[in-house]
């Protein structure tokens, strides 16, 4: 969106020319260290040794090798011109003569070093004239970008506001929901307590129901208990009829049999004493008047009245009212059995 690589390149400029003075100043000041020790090795030795002159190195010893310089003092530059001629009038001692030399040598890498500098001028002018124009196309760019995003803040901030109206009423509609859920949970927890309530009278009527279930089934159980020991009895009872009624019947059976034996008795006996058949001309009144039981002969003339009778012979006067004997075993009772 921006180009940053303009500033980068200044930057880098302006820090390599910072460094390049720093490396200058240290060189300068290495010289000066150096001098004042020679002096005070000249001033303590009689005859020192000499010493090859101290050059700058690195990139700013190249560029030294590069200048040519001449021996004339017109050809070298205005600030070493007076300090030469000087040399060449009066007699100088030689280590300050080499520490002039190397002075020299510093002041004209430094000289070399402003040239280099001011074209490093001249080009960060140049530079600088180019980030001014790139950075006025940059400033209209940018105003643009701003003026489209000013647009686009405002459309944003209308879609904002619709966003919020929006909140507002879905706040709204919320929290009419909200109340209605309320007045329903309110509703649902009073439906819960009425059947909380309806539950436990349930189960109540449940415990009541069960505990009457319990003594019915109890009851129940006492009845089935009560059925089935008269039902023992019964059966108990209707064996004691059945052989009773056995017994009845062999005793019916014995009497009925003593009764055909009479009866077969009797027969034999009227048979015996049957009266003789009358004659031919008598009334009929007469024979009916006739006694069946009449004697053939009578012998002492005595009345028929006085023949002695036998129960068993006069039927008809036991069943008018005469005496008649009676059977017992013919009158038991036998218990009807529902």
């Amino acid at each position: 969106m921006f180009e940053i690589a303009p500033c980068t390149e200044k930057h880098q400029a302006y820090s390599k020319l910072g460094s390049i003075q720093r490396n200058v100043q240290c060189e300068l000041e290495g010289l000066r260290k150096m001098l004042h020790i020679q002096e005070q090795a000249a001033a303590s030795m009689s005859n020192p040794a000499p010493t090859p002159p101290l050059l700058p190195t690195g990139q700013y010893a190249k560029a030294l090798d590069k200048q040519e310089w001449d021996s004339t003092p017109h050809a070298c530059p205005r600030p070493f011109r007076s300090r030469m001629l000087f040399q060449e009038h009066e007699s100088v001692d030689p280590a300050a003569a080499r520490c002039e030399a190397m002075l020299q040598q510093a002041e004209r890498s430094a000289d070399v070093l402003h040239e280099s500098l001011e074209s490093e001028a001249k080009e960060l002018v140049h530079v600088r004239e180019a980030m001014e124009v790139k950075w006025r196309g940059i400033a209209h760019q940018q105003a643009d970008e701003i003026r489209d995003l000013k647009k686009a803040v405002a459309e944003k901030d209308k879609a904002i506001e619709l966003l919020r109206n929006g909140l507002r009423q879905a706040l709204q509609l919320a929290l009419v929901h909200e109340e209605d859920l309320v007045t329903r949970s309110n509703a649902t927890l009073r439906r819960n307590e009425e059947l909380q309530k309806l539950a436990t009278a349930a189960h109540e009527t449940n415990q009541l129901l069960m505990t009457q279930v319990h003594i019915l089934r109890r009851a129940l159980e006492d009845q089935r208990a009560t059925a089935l020991d008269q039902r023992e009895k019964e059966e108990q009872w209707r064996g004691m009829v059945e052989a009773q009624n056995r017994q009845l019947h062999d005793r019916l059976t014995q009497e009925s049999q003593a009764k055909a034996d009479m009866q077969a008795t009797l027969v034999s006996v009227l048979q015996h004493n049957a009266p003789p058949m009358p004659p031919a001309h008598e009334n009929v009144d007469a024979v009916r008047a006739t006694p069946i039981f009449a004697p053939k002969l009578q012998l002492n003339k005595q009345p028929p009245s006085s023949i002695p009778s036998h129960p068993a012979l006069h039927p008809q006067a036991s069943a008018h009212g005469g005496t008649s004997i009676k059977n017992q075993f013919t009158t038991a009772t036998v218990p009807s059995w529902k």
